[in-house]
């Protein structure tokens, strides 16, 4: 029988207007024992219904504790960065080997194990009285700076 190879969760709790702030991986307050019995259940499902490729299921965590399933991408996610940095994998890389026609069971061998732990932070331009969207001109700009931060932008200050 295959065996699950699940990236993990993300826990992508803490949002505004539907907009993702903060995500964290893998998600604190819940027990690894329930995750893996979760992602092992979707890992047979997915199987079942013959889908054979890389792709993320959203769930829902309710307070009773069950999960609801939420959606499915097959696409990479803005979130991957997080993931990666939980298991210490190219989730990029695994998705263009995939796309290539490389099998699965080559692109993650085995199973996968939570590595590390990270957060990612989500920065956006809003009106700091109403927290409305407030584009304009940015005129410093200075990411953190450090061998354990990973910053991915679209922005750079010009000259740079």
């Amino acid at each position: 029988m295959a065996t699950s190879r699940t990236w993990f969760e993300r826990d992508c709790s803490t949002q505004r207007r539907n907009r993702k702030v903060i995500e964290e991986a893998p998600a604190p307050a819940v027990a690894r024992e329930k995750v893996a019995a979760v992602a092992e259940q979707i890992a047979v499902f997915m199987r079942k219904m013959g889908y054979d490729n890389i792709g993320t299921v959203e769930m829902l965590l309710g307070a009773d504790g069950t999960f609801s399933f939420l959606e499915m991408n097959t696409r990479l996610q803005v979130e991957h960065g997080v993931t990666e940095e939980g298991v210490r994998r190219g989730l990029v890389q695994a998705q263009i080997r995939s796309a290539a026609g490389e099998p699965l069971s080559t692109i993650l061998p085995g199973r996968l194990g939570v590595s590390g732990h990270a957060l990612q932070a989500r920065v956006y331009a809003e009106d700091p009285k109403n927290f409305f969207p407030s584009p304009g001109n940015l005129k410093v700009f200075r990411p953190p700076q450090d061998a354990a931060v990973r910053v991915e932008t679209g922005y750079a200050r010009a000259g740079t």
